[in-house]
């Protein structure tokens, strides 16, 4: 048996190589005697265990050559075997070797330990036992244990490079100093491996070169049906998708074609070949069920026309829309699923930016079934929906945009939009102080600015940065007011007005034309100059918004993929934000943008600033402030510690003060004219160290607010004078791969 499987210790050996023990020791007086042969069968057993031991342990490694969970497994375990023979049966001397780079390479304490035993093993096999093979077996399986330690998560892993430079001197010793036995069973394999390998590459490159320009074409098509779409030219958009989903079809089946598949087995190659298939599996998968989403478009159906949205039109869309976004959450984690590290880096940029599209649509996809599913139940499908919209004033400044003017209530009845109801804001308060109403919800909300008696100020509801929370009080006190309840409540400043003119078209109200490009002068500042009297004034602004809901709510809006140019500007600067009681309704107009609250996207050991003007002079003199903030931060990436200087100027640039005393005058508070006092709050999750105001030491309020520490202080501004505030903070970041700093 001993002969079959290893060769007798008397078999020849390669040319210009001696047989362990054949050359008397150096410390001869050392020796023992030559090994019985039952001695020989007993190290040789030993020697095959560890080899079973060392291809166990290769098992449970992460090691992913292939990407095949099996095929990787055999691949780790043979490399086991092979270390761990090579070790035993080459010179000892170069299993020290090894040993000694396979230490060197360790990061980690208890693989130091490894190969610091490895190495003193491997001396006292050199020194006393060069004849034994087991101990450097032993030697093998410690170096095996220590390379596949090594991290496997950088391009094949810079890991994998230094593991092949542990093992290069013992397996090139074994298969040249070795036994022929040995070096017959390397040479052999190594040229199985090697064929196979030259096969598949050729085999994958054929397969690739003839895909390229298909996936070239794949891509055109996809390019063009979106401009098709954009158009407006649904049939020629699926057309023209239909043939791209043809070509990827083809192009997925000539790579999972059977010769392909035998790719996979490679090391390296297989990652490659996965990569592909992976993607133009998800691919093909997606684009079909675009192209599903197509076919159960109704363009025209879907656009809002004389107020009303046809919400069987909706409805039809609902399942290839939810297919479509189920195939493209499939084909993300497929796709964040491959292993990439074996990937070489123009294959693994592709991955990366194919996987980005894929995200990009999974997230758009998501957001389109969620706006299906709930559209209906929105828009008065299942039940009447009260729609609450409050017009704030920036000229007056609030946490959430400025102070409330007007309302109204718009009535979603089974899809058709109806005004019922325009007002004063302050109209509401007689009804809110005879019923004494009391807030306890939200109750961060009630525990910051409940002391400023907001049940009896509808008007200065603005007051929290945080928009569901005033959409939640808005909501409580105009029900508590009318006995209305309100399902959802949106908020518009002068610059949403100027949008939705955008669709309405001028609005005349008397002799004053408003238009999408005069609005928001004229709202926030000449109303104050037109009218000699507020009466006057609030009789102007009451018909405006009448005038302006009331042809929205009774003409034909924009097709619904151009409605992104109407308003993604106000959406973005939150000029428009919209909250609902629902909260899975609430979650998608947070994923719209449009659901306004404050600091969405911060986490705990994220960096945040943000800066709140609150209005303290009862003006309308906002519109003219000037405001610059810069942050700049020091940072240890090691530690995460940082040191952050926050320089705020705000500068009053208000004109001459023949503006009437509702914008430049104080209401009786004794201010010069036209002085701007605003109460700045600034957030941050740091600590603050210092802080000044124009260069000298001035003390700011410190609290928490939204889990993050706020500094206030109430500051005047002359006109025409710029003040400067400079705080310095300090504290400690979650770095993660990288600094990530939330500005609400």
């Amino acid at each position: 048996m001993d002969a079959i499987l290893f060769g007798p210790d008397t078999q020849p050996t390669k040319r210009g190589s001696r047989r362990r023990g054949a050359k008397p020791h150096m410390w001869a007086r050392w020796q023992r005697p030559p090994a019985t042969n039952r001695e020989i069968m007993l190290d040789r057993a030993v020697v095959a265990a560890i080899c079973g031991l060392g291809a166990l342990f290769a098992t449970y490694d992460n090691a992913a050559p292939t990407g095949l969970d099996r095929v990787d497994g055999l691949w780790r375990a043979v490399g086991a075997v092979v270390v761990v023979l090579c070790a035993a049966f080459a010179p000892p001397i170069f299993a020290l070797v090894s040993a000694v780079l396979a230490a060197a390479s360790s990061a980690q304490v208890g693989l130091i330990l490894v190969g610091a035993m490895c190495v003193v093993l491997a001396i006292i096999v050199v020194w006393r036992a060069p004849d034994w093979h087991s101990p450097s077996a032993l030697v093998g399986l410690g170096v095996t244990v220590i390379i596949y330690r090594l991290p496997h998560d950088n391009f094949l892993g810079i890991s994998t490079l230094v593991a092949l430079g542990v093992i290069v001197p013992v397996v090139g010793a074994a298969l040249y100093e070795g036994p022929v036995w040995l070096a017959r069973m390397l040479s052999i394999g190594g040229a199985i491996v090697a064929t196979a390998t030259l096969v598949s590459l050729v085999v994958f490159g054929l397969v690739m070169w003839q895909a390229r320009s298909d996936l070239q074409s794949v891509a055109d098509l996809a390019n063009e049906a979106e401009q098709h779409f954009r158009e407006g030219n649904e049939d020629q958009a699926q057309a023209t998708l239909n043939q791209a989903v043809d070509k990827l079809a083809s192009v997925e089946s000539s790579t999972s074609s059977r010769w392909m598949n035998f790719t996979r087995a490679i090391p390296v190659l297989g990652q490659h070949t996965i990569a592909v298939q992976t993607v133009t599996r998800s691919g093909a998968s997606t684009a079909t069920a675009a192209e599903a989403v197509l076919v159960d478009l109704d363009r025209d159906a879907l656009s809002i026309t004389n107020g009303a949205v046809n919400l069987d039109a909706v409805r039809v869309m609902e399942p290839s829309v939810g297919a479509l976004a189920a195939a493209s959450a499939s084909a993300t984690a497929d796709i964040e699923g491959l292993s990439t590290s074996w990937l070489l880096p123009p294959v693994a940029d592709g991955l990366d930016r194919v996987a980005n599209d894929i995200a990009t649509l999974t997230t758009a996809s998501r957001r389109a079934d969620d706006a299906v599913r709930l559209a209906p139940t929105m828009l008065g499908g299942v039940g009447t929906r009260n729609h609450l919209v409050l017009f704030a004033t920036p000229a007056e400044l609030r946490g959430s945009v400025g102070l409330i003017g007007n309302w109204a209530l718009v009535q979603a009845n089974d899809g058709q939009l109806q005004l019922t109801g325009v007002g004063r804001a302050s109209t509401l308060e007689p009804q809110l102080e005879a019923l004494e109403v009391s807030l306890t919800e939200p109750a961060r909300y009630v525990e910051k600015y409940g002391v400023s008696n907001i049940e009896t100020s509808f008007y200065d509801i603005t007051l929290s940065p945080d928009f569901p929370d005033v959409a939640s009080v808005a909501a409580q006190l105009f029900e508590a007011a009318t006995g209305t309840s309100v399902d959802t409540v949106m908020l518009v400043d002068p610059a949403g007005i100027a949008a939705l003119l955008a669709i309405t078209g001028p609005v005349t109200v008397g002799d004053v034309e408003v238009t999408e490009t005069n609005a928001r002068d004229l709202l926030l500042i000449s109303q104050y100059i037109l009218f000699d009297t507020n009466e006057e004034r609030l009789v102007f602004l009451e018909s405006l918004l009448t005038q302006t809901f009331t042809r929205l709510l009774t003409t034909d809006f924009p097709d619904p993929w151009d409605l992104d140019e109407v308003f993604a500007q106000v959406v973005n600067e939150d000029r428009i934000m919209i909250s609902s009681t629902v909260p899975e309704e609430q979650t998608l107009l947070a994923d719209l943008g449009v659901g306004g609250a404050f600091a969405d996207g911060y986490s705990v050991g994220d960096d945040l600033l943000a800066v709140v003007g609150q209005n303290q002079g009862q003006n309308k003199i906002d519109s003219w402030l000037a405001q610059t903030t810069t942050y700049d931060v020091e940072l240890d990436p090691f530690t995460g510690q940082m040191a952050g200087t926050i320089n705020l100027s705000l500068a009053n640039e208000v004109p001459d003060a023949l503006l009437p005393d509702a914008v430049v005058g104080s209401n009786d508070q004794g201010l010069p004219r036209a002085t701007n006092r605003l109460s700045v709050t600034v957030y941050s999750p740091h600590q603050l160290l210092s802080s000044s105001v124009d260069g000298v030491e001035a003390g700011f309020q410190i609290g928490q607010e939204f889990g993050v520490n706020t500094f206030n202080r109430v500051i005047d501004i002359p006109s025409g004078d710029t003040v400067t505030i400079e705080l310095e903070v300090a504290g400690e970041l979650s770095l993660g791969s990288q600094y990530h700093l939330v500005v609400p």
